[in-house]
């Protein structure tokens, strides 16, 4: 049975999905608005799948599909501010969901001790100080609003060369908002990666991993107002 402390951190949880949501949703819409400038920058599957998809859409199509996948991992929480997943809404995700697309290429050698580098010199600014890690796997924690913000890197991936996501928890360990990325946030796919085509590319995708965790950060503030971190 869960104790006290478990509960109020659940409840806290619920407010913060609301502020998310309304967030991604907003966050989703200046993307479409700027003809998914963020997205074309992510080389993977799933980004890859999705551009193929939206760009053979009218205007309205895209706007509706970029709802749907919104609301798909938020679905639990969307009664509470009167709005629902619609059986129109389900079958334009399950049709997207269906696309086929092309199998992933053998993934190309790169110096990841050197993509490691860079990556950490990028996001320790952004994300906080490096805990201790694996030789392909680490986080940078930082705190906000009394909040601990967590960042997950990998860069051992056989299907990919890096790989990030959020998680948000308590100074005692309680989780308020796990597996946060920009992809999932979108709904496109649960998680962001990407795979480096060439060593010349290495420091754009360093860039755009920078960029989209400041994205995140600067957010949070507003997001996490008057949600205690702390026991009361």
């Amino acid at each position: 049975m869960p104790d006290d402390r478990e509960v109020s951190v659940r409840r806290l949880a619920r407010e913060f999905e609301l502020r998310y949501y309304r967030w991604a949703r907003a966050d989703a819409e200046e993307e479409l608005t700027r003809g998914f400038p963020r997205v074309g920058r992510i080389n993977n599957m799933g980004a890859a799948r999705f551009l193929e998809v939206v760009r053979g859409m009218a205007p309205d199509q895209q706007r509706r599909l970029m709802v749907a996948l919104v609301k798909r991992f938020h679905r639990h929480v969307l009664s509470e501010i009167g709005e629902s997943f619609s059986v129109e809404e389900e079958r334009m995700v399950s049709g997207y969901l269906r696309t086929t697309f092309k199998l992933p290429a053998p993934v190309p050698r790169i110096d990841r001790r050197a993509l490691t580098k860079q990556v950490k010199a990028a996001l320790i600014p952004i994300a906080g100080k490096v805990l201790p890690s694996t030789a392909t796997t680490w986080w940078h924690e930082t705190a906000v609003q009394g909040w601990i913000l967590r960042t997950s890197l990998d860069v051992g991936g056989r299907l990919e060369h890096l790989s990030y996501f959020h998680s948000i928890i308590t100074p005692d360990n309680f989780s308020l908002a796990p597996n946060i990325s920009f992809l999932s946030w979108l709904g496109i796919t649960g998680t962001t990666s990407w795979t480096i085509d060439e060593e010349a590319h290495r420091e754009n995708t360093v860039q755009m991993l920078a960029e989209l965790c400041r994205t995140l950060v600067s957010a949070l503030p507003s997001l996490l107002e008057g949600l205690p971190a702390g026991a009361s």
